[in-house]
């Protein structure tokens, strides 16, 4: 195609670019109102631990933490479970995740009053805390279970755990529930790949914070006692797993078997020590796991650059996006109509270029 008929279709193109952007249209989302509520509360919990976290004297590394949040960790510790991905944990104290999960119930058509299983290590604290806010803002009663183990940078310095940034928030009262059952993570659950000194850290964390610690002897009795726990309560609507463990995720063959999100479809368990998920899934739970977050926060519209001064309710999580279905199908034909001409207008002049050789063509 020459130059010429390249920079048509260019210009026609960003015609129809700018008449389908002027043609979309943005609706706020029912739950925006109850999103927002959330995002906001969230943004108090993160105001919260990082004035604890002050007033502990636990220093708040720049260098980790641009933002000076006060929710990353360090790198390692005697109960960091596995690695981590920095940027993940920083993307993840976005607020906007607690209005995610209430846009999630809502798809769900969960109502007011339905228990909500949250099941979280201490690897992503600020999800956690986001998934209580946004459980409560909608009327749902959220059952937590939670481990201290955590993956780098999360909740893993020993003075400030998962369950010493939660129970912080329930007495100040910026959260009304709680963990209702605490294991210690890590491999099995049980604590047995924490370094050394790692199940003494645990202990004390459970202890000080009130939270009895069930170790369990092996990842199969983990899932099993965490099932007949999660059973007792009746008929629940839906499982959150937050971070790595193992109970919800099961043998690393079984991990394998889910992509992050909402899954609302029955996953096919071909593993021999299936987790929670599994388990849950195959009774039509529906479940949120969420793990790989930055991925997440692009595919939902949540910025990768957290700003808890900012107002939330204004970037595309909030609203649906409205394109007619007649406007795509407009655009597509003339797109083609101009490709079929531009092609015409090209032929005709290498005909008439073809033509005027020939004419000057001394036989």
């Amino acid at each position: 195609m020459h130059t010429s008929g390249l920079l048509i279709l260019a210009l026609s193109s960003i015609l129809v670019v700018f008449f389908n952007i002027k043609n979309v249209t943005q609706k706020p989302l029912p739950e925006r109102e109850e999103m927002i509520a959330a995002a906001r509360q969230m943004t108090e919990a993160l105001k919260e631990i990082r004035k604890f976290r002050i007033e502990k004297n636990i220093p708040i590394p720049a260098g980790l933490d641009p933002i000076e949040s006060g929710w990353i960790g360090q790198e390692f510790s005697a109960i960091t479970t596995t690695l981590g991905d920095l940027t993940a944990k920083q993307v993840s104290l976005n607020p906007d995740f607690a209005a995610l999960f209430v846009h999630w119930f809502r798809i769900l058509g969960l109502s007011k009053g339905d228990e909500v299983v949250i099941h979280a290590s201490g690897s992503f604290p600020s999800l956690s805390i986001a998934a209580i806010i946004a459980a409560e803002t909608a009327g749902l009663v959220p059952l937590i279970f939670s481990s201290v183990g955590s993956s780098a940078f999360g909740a893993n310095l020993p003075q400030l755990t998962y369950w010493d940034i939660e129970n912080h928030l329930y007495r100040s009262s910026i959260i009304s529930h709680k963990t209702i059952y605490a294991t210690p993570g890590g491999e099995n659950d049980n604590g047995s790949s924490f370094w050394p000194g790692g199940m003494v850290i645990a202990e004390a964390a459970a202890s000080r914070n009130n939270y009895p610690l069930v170790i369990p002897a092996d990842l199969r009795q983990a899932v099993s006692m965490k099932y007949e726990r999660i059973r007792s309560y009746g008929a629940v609507k839906l499982f959150i797993n937050i971070g790595g463990n193992q109970a919800a995720l099961g043998s690393e063959k079984c991990a394998t078997q889910f992509s992050p999100g909402l899954i609302t479809e029955n996953l096919i368990d071909t593993c021999d020590d299936p987790g929670l998920i599994h388990l849950l899934n195959n009774e039509s739970v529906p479940v949120i796991h969420l793990l790989n977050i930055r991925e997440l926060a692009l595919q939902n519209g949540i910025s990768l650059d957290p700003d808890i001064k900012k107002d939330p309710g204004f970037t595309r999580l909030y609203f649906k996006t409205d394109k007619p279905v007649w406007l795509a199908i407009f655009s597509l034909l003339i797109l083609a109509l101009l490709m079929m001409g531009v092609k015409s207008l090209e032929k005709n002049m290498e005909r008439r270029k073809r033509s005027v050789l020939n004419y000057f063509t001394i036989p």
